[in-house]
């Protein structure tokens, strides 16, 4: 049932829009992004429930459906669906992550995944748990382990060196904010040319959610920095925080 909960929730509750947030593509489009991956995710969770999913198919479905709650989770902040909602409807899935996620799932999620988890959650709701799943998989990433621990780090090397090798140097050098803002503008988009999103907004199907970098707004977090610095900076989540 908690499948349909998390759907109907989506669909139910009325949209708090104070502004679309992000411009790549208009409101019309992001409702029928939204309304395409409700679809999916009913679909797949009916299809289950019925059995009608081969057993050796049946951890891809779940996989899929949790992927697609992501994606749906992101469309809505893109359209400007406020934090208490995002919070609300994280809470649902996240710990789901386990059972969905693992190294050859790809770094990207996982990180956006734990950067959501500090911009909606209370740590104490999430460090354990990603702890336990990053150590299960040996998987060691200074960034991660920021983003757990601050201070606290088990490792100094990457996942995916480039661009996240230069978060470190970011977060160490004087002026923090200045660097991060200029990543941000100049660098953040075009080093992840090699992702499957990337030019994503260019498609005509329902495959571009927005581009965000939460790991960035999660930092300014955790240094407790200003964030109104942000508020005009692309790809930066700045009323996450």
């Amino acid at each position: 049932m908690e499948i349909f909960q998390f759907v109907n929730l989506m669909k139910m509750e009325k949209l708090s829009i104070n502004m679309i947030r992000d411009r790549n593509k208009s409101e019309k489009y992001f409702e029928n992004f939204i309304d395409n991956k409700t679809k999916i995710i009913t679909t797949f969770q009916k299809n289950l429930d019925k059995g009608k999913v081969n057993e050796n198919q049946i951890s891809v479905i779940n996989k899929a459906i949790f992927e697609n709650k992501l994606y749906l989770l992101i469309g809505y902040y893109s359209l400007g669906k406020d934090k208490q909602f995002l919070k609300k409807n994280f809470e649902k899935f996240i710990y789901d992550t386990d059972k969905n996620w693992n190294p050859n799932s790809g770094y990207i999620k996982i990180l956006w995944i734990i950067s959501l988890a500090n911009l909606l959650l209370k740590s104490e709701d999430y460090i354990s748990y990603f702890d336990k799943l990053i150590t299960k998989y040996n998987y060691n990433d200074w960034l991660l382990d920021f983003l757990l621990h601050k201070n606290k780090f088990n490792t100094f090397t990457f996942i995916m060196n480039q661009p996240y090798s230069q978060y470190k140097e970011i977060v160490n050098s004087e002026n923090t904010i200045y660097n991060l803002k200029t990543f941000l503008s100049n660098n953040w988009y075009h080093s992840h040319k090699d992702m499957p999103w990337y030019n994503s907004h260019l498609d005509k199907k329902f495959i571009y959610y927005g581009y965000w970098s939460f790991e960035s707004a999660a930092i300014i977090k955790i240094l407790n920095l200003n964030n109104t610095q942000f508020i005009d900076i692309k790809y930066f989540p700045s009323d996450l925080i």
